[in-house]
């Protein structure tokens, strides 16, 4: 397990996903923390987090994991709320 990645998925929405969809999320491991995890999680469905993760392993770089965990951090210790902010404009993708 990693601290940044696609958190696990339950069996419904794996079943659910695209073959290609299941090998691109397949290619990281699972994670502590993702853009799920930093976008509004109440403003979206749990089904639409696939997308995400795979933007996620897509666009993959050490500024973009930073940005996520340092956005995880500050959510946690409840320093900044989260907004609803598109995602690409919150982690510059």
């Amino acid at each position: 397990m990693s601290v940044v990645g696609p958190r696990p998925m339950i069996d419904e929405v794996v079943d659910t996903l695209e073959p290609e969809d299941r090998a691109t999320r397949s290619m990281v491991g699972p994670g502590l923390t993702g853009p799920w995890q930093i976008s509004t999680m109440g403003a979206q469905s749990l089904h639409d987090h696939p997308e995400l993760d795979n933007q996620c392993v897509e666009k993959a770089s050490f500024g973009s994991d930073t940005r996520i965990i340092l956005i995880t951090a500050a959510t946690v210790f409840g320093k900044r709320p989260l907004e609803p902010t598109p995602l690409e404009e919150r982690l510059g993708w």
